[in-house]
């Protein structure tokens, strides 16, 4: 019996990745950095680690980054930094740049930017042009995907009838980690984020 998982109708998975980037928006930065790790941690990322405690954002210790971590690669695994933007409009260019002259300042191999919006022409340009800086771009359509699949904010139901594994949208599930994220704002970075709400 195939097993793959199916979203509840009318949402199909893209609706509901899409639904998921949405939500992300609302969160608060604390929040929303979190989400960001836990996305991350899926994709074999690893020590993540908040820099910074302000509820906002705001000015970072390390320029533009907002969090550190290894980051997997062929041959083991390498310093990264990660930037996460909760933006409406297009990130630009300039953005991309000037988190490259972070990585460059601290010696930093490998970047990533998240955004829940989207990337402009030349800041996706500008991330591939230098090879020795790498910046991998994580754009809201892309989150949505990678929320999806690491099962952040949805619940897993199975259809008695069909046996198959059903995704709802999962409402609680947000603002269970709004309440967590409360806590973690009093804590002094860096601080680990792998903490379960």
């Amino acid at each position: 019996m195939d097993r793959t998982p199916i979203c509840s109708p009318p949402a199909t998975q893209a609706q509901l990745a899409d639904l998921l980037r949405v939500r992300a928006t609302w969160l608060s930065y604390v929040a929303f950095a979190v989400c960001v790790q836990r996305v991350l941690a899926s994709q074999g990322y690893e020590e993540i680690r908040m820099l910074s405690n302000s509820a906002t954002g705001g000015r970072k210790p390390l320029g533009g980054a907002d969090m550190d971590a290894l980051a997997p690669q062929p041959l083991g695994r390498v310093a990264a930094l990660i930037q996460i933007k909760r933006h409406a409009r297009s990130v630009p260019r300039r953005c991309v740049d000037e988190f490259r002259g972070t990585l460059v300042r601290y010696d930093v191999p490998h970047g990533v930017t998240v955004t829940t919006s989207v990337f402009s022409l030349r800041a996706r340009e500008s991330a591939v042009r230098h090879k020795g800086r790498t910046i991998r771009l994580v754009d809201g359509s892309e989150l949505g995907c990678l929320m999806l699949a690491a099962r952040l904010g949805v619940t897993e139901e199975i259809d008695i009838e069909t046996g198959m594994t059903r995704l709802r949208f999962n409402e609680e599930s947000f603002r269970n980690l709004e309440e967590f994220c409360k806590r973690l704002r009093h804590a002094v970075p860096p601080y680990p984020l792998m903490t379960n709400p």
